[in-house]
Formats: C-alpha cells, structure tokens, sequence
C-alpha cells in the first residue's frame, strides 16, 4: 500500500518556518505603514505651508483655520492617523502641526510635528530629524 501525504513531523516543520518567516515580516511591514502614514502628514504640511504663503501673498496675514486654506476643519489626513492644524497665526508668522491620533508605537516616536513659514521644523517626542527625515 502507497500512501502518500505529509507526516505530522513534515506538517510542524512547516507550519513553524511559516511563523517564524510572519514573526520577520509582520513588524517591518508595520514599520512601512507607520513611515507612510508619516509622510501622508508631512506632505499635507508642505502643501498647507505653501498655501499659507499663498494666503499672505493675498490678504496680507496668514491664515489661522483650516477653512481659510479650504480645507476641511477636522484637519484629518485621508489614512485618519494624523490631525493637521494651524497651531499659530498672526501678521509674522504661522505654526501648522499635525499630531498623532492613535496612542500606539509611532506615538511615541512622533506625537506631533511641526513647520513654519520659515520652513523650521520641529517634533516631539523624538527630534525633528527623525520624524521629518524618514
């Protein structure tokens, strides 16, 4: 009699190189979407800077609401991870921040961060050239 199929043995080995194969790939992959909800944030901040610019060219202030830049007033980014908004604004000067909504891992990297009509760029916790540089 010819039997064939897979042992028990044959069956746990790779059910084990499966999950040690997802244990590798699962955190980098979270890392990815954490990066791309991140840079989702700083391009919508790019684009608000240069649309305050705009606004000044125009009205001769900065804008201090996200209506003013026609832009919906929650101020969310389209993944829903990152609230934007005009933290300061006045005749000199403005301050847009987008601030993490979900208290998770990447939270704790970049809660928030920040640019300004001189292009400075902050965040906390960590320094700004980990949040804006990658």
């Amino acid at each position: 009699m010819n039997v064939s199929g897979f042992t028990l043995i044959e069956l746990l080995i790779a059910i084990t190189i499966a999950a040690t194969l997802a244990a590798i790939a699962i955190p980098g992959y979270q890392q990815y979407l954490q990066r791309q909800q991140r840079s989702e944030a700083r391009v919508l901040l790019m684009k608000l800077q240069s649309d305050q610019t705009r606004f000044f060219v125009r009205h001769g202030r900065y804008a201090r609401t996200m209506a003013e830049l026609n832009m919906p007033t929650d101020g969310m980014t389209p993944s829903g991870r990152y609230q934007i908004q005009v933290s300061r604004s006045d005749r000199d000067g403005f301050r847009l921040r987008a601030t993490r909504l979900i208290a998770d891992r990447e939270a704790q990297r970049c809660l928030w961060f920040e640019i300004d009509q001189l292009f400075t760029r902050v965040s906390a916790p960590h320094p700004a050239e980990r949040c804006w540089g990658r």
